[in-house]
């Protein structure tokens, strides 16, 4: 994202990646975990790390974002049980917030999906979190949305994701 000393390495998920994500837990503040894991926990859900550790690299994958040898940012999917479709979530430090890196991480996120024969995503974002209503808006084409019976939650799917990332890189 940006070159020098500040420079920000979007890559793959890697095994060592797992302490990077642990420490990154630190940095997210109360309504960014909210945000993300739709809980009031202070801290990273209890069982998400064993979660990953146990469901990557064939149910669960990530592209992260890293800043000086710490992960800043990631965007992830997990397969359904139809081995088609996952669903998709971002996450980034309070600090790496609203400068593009969600962004660039959706994107790659989903031409990674495509490579592994994803042919739909999707994301419950609550309609209060305008930044990630944005973000689904800018990165993709192909949407289906519905609203949740509480009216609070649209759900977002799309079809063909790596065609769509694909055509708004270029664009």
């Amino acid at each position: 994202m940006r070159t020098g000393p500040d420079a920000i390495a979007v890559r793959a998920w890697e095994p060592g990646d797992l302490d990077r994500l642990a420490r990154a837990g630190a940095e997210l503040s109360a309504e960014t975990l909210r945000a993300r894991f739709w809980t009031g926990l202070p801290a990273l859900p209890p069982g998400y790390l064993r979660s990953i550790e146990t469901r990557w690299p064939h149910r669960w994958d990530a592209v992260v974002a890293i800043q000086h040898d710490a992960l800043v940012g990631w965007a992830e999917y997990g397969r359904n049980t139809d081995e088609g479709e996952a669903d998709v979530a971002i996450c980034l430090v309070d600090a790496a917030q609203g400068r593009g890196l969600g962004t660039v991480l959706f994107q790659a996120l989903l031409e990674r999906g495509a490579d592994a024969g994803l042919s739909a995503v999707h994301a419950d974002i609550e309609m209060a979190n305008r930044a990630a209503e944005a973000l689904w808006q800018r990165v993709t084409r192909e949407v289906e949305t519905t609203t949740t019976a509480d009216g609070d939650t649209r759900r977002h799917s799309l079809v063909r994701p790596g065609i769509s990332a694909r055509a708004r890189s270029a664009a």
